[in-house]
């Protein structure tokens, strides 16, 4: 049973603007003070943020380039967009207008950063390949088209991806085997054989040679399919081989690699032997060897570590001092490869012997193969020993520390915490300890594990500290990917420990840049209305600010906002309004204006969204809301101005309306009510009222002192014995006037004479029910 507070207020805002105030408000109280909250400064919308705004074609050019130069994708497109615009605009006869034009070189760099990015913006790309060939007059080369298709394949449109390619190829754009790249690698990724080898005829059909890494996707998702069970027939890998060896490419670093790696990893070691040794007799034919490339350097460390697996450390040694002698200088990666290939039994003791026989000087990439090893068989005390020896010759970096903060243990065993690592890390950078700076994609996954970490402590004098992080990843120009991004927000909210601490946090995730798309906007707002993080539960509720400016952020970035983004906050609001409906009646003051004032606060932010049409269950969400914390007249008004003249009122809306008349004492009310409720015939299947509503009515008769009414409404239903023995009185029927008599009889009368009262309806429901 629901309890109410009494009071009601004159305060009511109106879903429109012009509807007349309810007829009848029950005890009114002086309007609150909140009333003048001045909504119109928190929607203040602008142009362009304050470093973009532009009066003139050269200032919105520079301001395009300046938002390129920051990287962030929707001050990009927002800035760009302003551009076109003046460019539309200009007269052609302007000296300035010809300097103003946004270059060749710049839009291709805006568009791979809109590529590049998480859930790239495809109809973006296509007005500025519009936008390039028809207004700037640029031909549409294959840069244009691979970024097009890039983008399709990032958003899974595989099928766009091909037909983009396929088109360009028709107008006789020259593409290259590179522009097909990101279509053959999303195929193979997802083992869309169908897709792979489709792009496979259509680069044959356009005379495209396959670069080495279309090959080598090709040959990844062959070497994956001969492991696959489920795969009934399997390509041969001899026919391709035989077609990389036609065009030239069998002998590429990337192609014997992967043919080491594929035989190795399928238990074809007689096969991959024989790639080993045709990788040595090209080693041992080039009689001139400096600092390998890239690909060269992952051949040889493909080598070194098949050797090092299947014959012994030795046997790769005595290959690594071959290829010293052809003038091979090896390298802190090449040690890196040996000890990788040993696994688990590498430790300390081998390599320090490596760095004798080889005479190179490890890096931090072996000492991390070294902290992984010991994380995993001695857990994190033995990591931090291994750690705090590597710390001994090596400054510490990201590289270095990955193991150590993969563990997700802020707290470590020497008493230490991974933010003292992580500042260790920081004045590292500041001195020449350190010669190579740290990588991104190691200090993304760095911050990543460290935050997770701070999270798990649930201790909000952490909150600065994260905060410093976040802006050290907006200084390095790093952001997280979406799913990423989403995990940290929920956590590091969850554990902020107060509604302000949340939103900054979330404020400074998303000024991170284009990691942050819908499901992030969903979860910040999900986990900002369900956060409980005051210990008096009359103001345990998110600020209604906080939780429309994320809905504004989203709106601004052109995610939809529909009723069920609101229905987060009211729904949160509802529930502070059970745990503090209040139970002393005729009090003079509202126990719960704090949370009433919260109310209405979100109900005007939410009134300024105007597209969004509230639905029945979000109108009888609000209504609700406020008839358990002394908005009587709002919940009168909602009833009266939207529901109920509208038609798409319920039978929940019916009995909200009804027991908040019972709580407030509004007698007049009720039997409007009811009145419409008979006239407008909400009934069940059967043409009648159905029983719940009924039961409704005879509480909301009782919690209104209205005992006539109550014995009438009994005699009424319950007819006399002769009726009730009628073969036409539904079976559902007898079962609701037992239960309204059950509700009438033990229902707690607050008013003077309450067993008397009983008596009386007691006496009426046995005269009409015998066996009552």
């Amino acid at each position: 049973m629901r309890r109410f507070c009494r009071t009601a207020t004159l305060y009511s805002p109106r879903w429109s603007v012009a509807r007349p105030r309810p007829s009848v408000q029950a005890r009114p109280t002086p309007v609150h003070p909140t009333r003048q909250f001045n909504i119109f400064s928190f929607f203040n919308r602008g142009g362009l943020p304050g470093p973009y705004n532009t009066q003139s074609l050269s200032s919105a050019h520079a301001a395009w380039i300046q938002a390129l130069n920051t990287g962030r994708v929707k001050d990009i497109k927002q800035t760009y967009t302003f551009l076109t615009n003046w460019i539309s605009s200009a007269s052609p006869f302007d000296a300035s207008t010809s300097t103003s034009l946004p270059s060749e070189t710049d839009i291709l760099r805006m568009l791979g950063i809109v590529a590049d990015s998480p859930n790239p913006d495809v109809s973006f790309i296509r007005t500025v390949l519009s936008h390039s060939s028809q207004v700037l007059g640029h031909p549409l080369t294959q840069n244009y088209y691979a970024l097009l298709a890039k983008a399709l394949v990032a958003c899974g449109n595989g099928q766009q991806a091909l037909s983009t390619l396929v088109d360009a190829s028709q107008r006789d754009v020259d593409l290259d085997g590179a522009a097909w790249e990101p279509l053959v690698a999303c195929c193979a990724q997802l083992q869309d054989r169908a897709g792979l080898y489709a792009a496979k005829e259509r680069m044959k059909a356009f005379g495209v040679v396959p670069t080495p890494a279309v090959y080598r996707h090709l040959l990844d998702f062959a070497f994956r399919e001969k492991t696959d069970p489920d795969v009934k027939s399997r390509e041969s890998l001899e026919p391709l081989k035989a077609e990389m060896e036609a065009n030239g490419v069998l002998t590429k670093p990337t192609i014997l690699t992967c043919l080491l790696n594929g035989y190795s990893g399928i238990g074809e070691l007689e096969e991959a032997a024989r790639w080993a040794t045709e990788i040595q007799n090209i080693i041992a034919a080039r009689s001139d060897w400096g600092e390998p490339e890239p690909e060269e350097l992952e051949m040889l460390q493909a080598l070194v570590t098949f050797t090092e697996r299947r014959l012994g450390g030795r046997h790769a040694i005595n290959i690594l001092t071959e290829l010293r002698s052809r003038g091979f200088v090896p390298s802190s990666s090449t040690l890196s490869a040996i000890i990788r290939g040993k696994g688990l039994d590498a430790n300390v003791a081998s390599l320090l012997a490596l760095q004798g026989e080889i005479g190179v000087t490890a890096g931090p990439d072996a000492w991390s193969i070294l902290i992984t090893n010991a994380l995993t068989k001695g857990g994190l005390p033995s990591a931090m020993d291994i750690y705090s020896q590597a710390t001994s010759v090596l400054a510490p970096s990201a590289l270095l520390c990955q193991a150590i903060f993969g563990a997700r243990k802020y707290m470590l065993p020497d008493g230490r915490t991974l933010y003292d690592i992580y500042q260790d890390m920081l004045l590292a950078e500041t001195t020449t300890l350190k010669s190579t700076p740290n990588s991104p994609i190691h200090m993304c996954k760095l911050f990543e594990d460290l935050l997770l970490a701070m999270a798990t402590q649930h201790d909000r004098l952490l909150v600065p500290k994260q905060l410093s992080l976040l802006v050290d990843m907006r200084n390095r120009s790093i952001t997280f990917d979406a799913p990423t991004t989403v995990t940290v927000l929920r956590q590091l909210m969850e554990s902020s420990g107060s509604y302000n601490a949340a939103y900054n946090l979330y404020s400074n995730i998303r000024s991170l840049g284009s990691g942050f798309t819908q499901s992030a906007y969903q979860e910040a707002l999900q986990t900002l209305a369900n956060l409980r993080a005051e210990k008096r539960a009359s103001v345990n509720f998110p600020p209604s600010r906080l939780f429309f400016s994320i809905v504004k952020d989203m709106s601004d970035d052109g995610f939809p906002v529909g009723v069920d983004t609101f229905s987060m906050l009211f729904a949160r609001l509802r529930q502070a309004a059970v745990r503090v409906q209040y139970s002393e009646l005729g009090t003079a003051e509202n126990p719960n204006r704090e949370l009433l004032a919260e109310v209405r606060r979100a109900h005007v932010l939410f009134r300024l969204y105007a597209a969004v049409t509230p639905d029945t269950s979000f109108l009888n969400l609000f209504m609700d809301t406020y008839s358990r914390i002394g908005g009587f007249s709002e919940a009168w008004s909602i009833w009266e101005e939207e529901l109920f003249p509208h038609k798409i009122h319920d039978g929940k809306s019916i009995s909200i309306i009804l027991d908040t008349c019972g709580h407030y004492g509004a007698t007049k009310e009720a039997f409007v009510v009811w009145k419409g409720v008979k006239e407008w015939e909400w009934r069940s299947p059967q043409n009648q009222i159905t029983p719940k509503l009924w039961e409704t009515w005879i509480e909301c008769l009782c919690r209104l002192d209205l005992v006539e009414d109550v014995r009438r409404t009994l005699v009424q239903e319950l007819g006399t014995p002769a009726t009730r023995t009628s073969s036409d009185t539904p079976a559902w029927r007898l079962h609701v006037t037992e239960r309204m008599a059950s509700i009438a009889v033990n229902f707690k009368w607050r008013s003077p004479a309450s067993e008397a009262k009983k008596a009386l309806i007691y006496g009426t429901a046995k005269r009409l029910f015998s066996d009552f």
